[in-house]
């Protein structure tokens, strides 16, 4: 009896001691590796980066068209809609106003950047686009003042604010159209290559 007690107390602290042990960990996960070189990859960022520097463009002549029709189409869509003439004399007005303000505004934009630069585009557009304000804030001194029906003198300060604001954007709208051609200049297809240059290093061409 004493020996089959020793034997079951053994057995149970070889149990304990079993369970208590630290198992073994498993392996660390090992993520593959490109299988190519570090040059191939920094030859295919460069040329990635080259082609967003340099985006084929359209020709001035092009740009220019694209910049007319976008400026004379919204007020030609509006007097297609509502001629004048028609029954609904306001909605006619209101809509010619509508399509001309537009194609003033983002005409030429539209042009400049199919012609690749944005950056004449993003200048015109801000300019127009202040001009606007300037005009909307003289268009409500002057309605305020027919409400009132009196004027005063900061009212027609606003209105001619409003009114250098509409021309200043017409005026900025004729620019952009006129200087689009010369801005542009003619047409870039742009091709690039990778090559070896004379040190032996990787390199690219961009040919246009």
């Amino acid at each position: 009896m004493h020996r089959l007690a020793i034997a079951v107390v053994a057995a149970a602290l070889l149990a304990g001691s079993a369970w208590a042990a630290p198992r073994p960990s498993a392996p660390p996960l090992v993520e593959p590796r490109s299988t190519k070189p570090d040059s191939v990859r920094a030859l295919e960022k460069a040329r990635e980066d080259s082609l967003r520097a340099i985006q084929p463009h359209l020709s001035g002549g092009h740009a220019l068209g694209i910049g007319l029709i976008t400026t004379l189409g919204p007020p030609a869509v509006a007097l297609l809609t509502n001629p004048p003439g028609s029954d609904n004399n306001i909605a006619s007005e209101a809509s010619l106003a509508i399509g001309a303000a537009v194609g003033v505004l983002l005409g030429p934009a539209v042009g400049l950047s199919a012609g690749g630069r944005d950056d004449l585009a993003t200048r015109g557009l801000a300019i127009r686009a202040v001009g606007y304000a300037a005009t909307l804030l003289g268009l409500f001194a002057v309605a305020a003042s027919f409400e009132n029906s009196s004027s005063t003198t900061g009212t027609t300060i606003i209105a001619s604010v409003g009114l250098v604001g509409a021309g200043v954007s017409v005026v900025s709208c004729i620019h952009d159209l006129a200087i689009t051609p010369s801005a542009v200049g003619p047409a870039r297809h742009v091709s690039v290559r990778p090559l070896v240059d004379e040190h032996g290093r990787l390199a690219l061409r961009a040919t246009f």
